[in-house]
């Protein structure tokens, strides 16, 4: 597709409309910006983008900027019925995502790796068995940095390890991995995609363009899904917690759906060819990431557990699993409409306390009421100071959300950061 002197229309100016705002202008496209938002963030980053000759609007998505629009890129986590898309499709205006766009310009071999809980885990884990091994790799998408700031800097000897999200494959044409790997699939994002078919559908369109000679490596667990689509090309490769590639014993990361992981990352090094000492070393040394079952304090023989990227329900049950009770579990967030009732009976094994915060707080009380202690906090500060009142040693507070983080805090990261901060601060008072 030759983009140049084409009027592209970005929609979104976070970190993935930013990246291809960029990679267009390279290309000589005439681009336009529109964003709904207002935030200090967006309007700093509206305001380097009009010094550079970019037409920027925020706080809507008006006719003028989508009207005689050639090509429309989408950023992660638009809603694909927004009036402005209908709009475009009546007009027949082509309309990709923003790795639609960089795989245009792509020249490196891919690894996408897609899945409601883990792919961040997975991705940062062959990042670091590539780099064990002495090959070229850099981990981008939706883990950041955005695909489309990557591929103008890599050719043909470095493999891209990508973070796929359901936003991202809604509006794939031609994006074709080497290797495909789908981790699991559980209900989230439901408030985007409208219904759970529509979101496994979406996770499904990762294989969609893979030939005889690629990868799909999928968890057996989810095998099934593989029923709903016609036609599948690429090799299939698929792993179960039962399996035995490697030693698990020498490993760092803990927890059932990590041991999972690790056998998807296993399984997708060894489609590259990667020796298993290689793999075995990345496994021995990698701890994983932050946010994510991370233990960063023990007080008085109590452990603080930040689990902040657990954004649904599968992802808090897999944290349940992995810690002994008993628990004091911080809850609450933004309400993405789940059913947190499905968290009733592991909720009740583990946990002895549960404090709720954020807009889901009163939909998470229905769901588990009646199942343990609950109490209720206006925000973090509170929750902490619940939790550190009631904890008692070989406790674990361990905050791991349901939901995600935007009713309260700019993102995950924010979320967990600001847990650790208030936990930290508390206990260098105490000393």
């Amino acid at each position: 597709m030759d983009l140049k002197n084409k009027k592209v229309t970005v929609i979104g100016l976070g970190e993935s409309g930013l990246a291809a705002v960029e990679l267009l202008s390279r290309a000589g496209s005439i681009v336009r910006v529109t964003d709904f938002a207002r935030s200090e963030q967006t309007k700093q980053a509206a305001a380097e983008l009009i010094l550079k000759g970019v037409a920027v609007e925020l706080g809507g998505h008006t006719n003028e900027f989508i009207d005689d629009a050639d090509l429309i890129v989408v950023s992660p986590g638009v809603p694909p019925d927004i009036p402005v898309l209908e709009q475009a499709r009546n007009s027949n205006i082509k309309i990709i995502s923003e790795i639609e766009l960089g795989f245009l310009y792509c020249k490196s071999k891919i690894i996408a790796v897609t899945g409601t809980n883990g792919k961040s885990t997975v991705v940062s884990l062959l990042n670091e068995i590539f780099n064990q091994a002495g090959l070229k790799a850099v981990a981008c998408g939706n883990i950041s940095p955005a695909f489309c700031s990557v591929v103008n800097r890599t050719g043909a000897d470095t493999t891209l390890i990508m973070e796929v999200s359901s936003y991202q494959l809604e509006f794939i044409e031609k994006f074709h991995p080497k290797i495909s790997i789908i981790l699991n699939i559980t209900p989230d994002h439901l408030d985007h995609h409208r219904c759970f078919d529509k979101y496994i559908r979406t996770k499904m369109r990762i294989f969609e363009n893979q030939q005889e000679e690629d990868y799909l490596i999928i968890n057996n667990e989810v095998r099934n899904y593989l029923k709903e689509t016609k036609e599948i090309k690429p090799q299939i490769l698929t792993y179960s917690v039962c399996d035995k590639i490697i030693d698990l014993d020498k490993v760092r990361l803990k927890g059932r759906h990590n041991q999972e992981n690790i056998l998807a990352a296993v399984l997708g090094a060894k489609a590259c060819g990667i020796a298993l000492e290689h793999i075995a070393r990345a496994l021995s040394e990698f701890k994983g990431l932050p946010h994510r079952l991370e233990y960063f304090l023990n007080y008085k023989g109590i452990d603080f557990v930040n689990d902040s990227k657990a954004t649904n329900v599968e992802a808090v049950l897999s944290a349940l699993e992995a810690i002994e009770a008993p628990i004091i579990l911080i809850a609450g967030g933004m309400d993405k409409e789940l059913n947190y009732g499905l968290a009733r009976k592991r909720v009740k094994e583990k946990v002895k306390l549960l404090i709720l915060i954020g807009q889901a707080k009163g939909s998470i009380k229905k769901a588990l009421k009646g199942v343990c202690s609950l109490k209720e906090a206006s925000g973090m500060e509170e929750a902490v100071r619940i939790a550190c009142s009631q904890a008692q040693s070989k406790d674990t507070v361990l905050l791991s959300p349901m939901c995600s983080s935007f009713d309260m805090f700019d993102n995950f990261e924010h979320r967990g950061d600001v847990f650790k901060s208030i936990v930290e601060k508390r206990f260098e008072i105490a000393h």
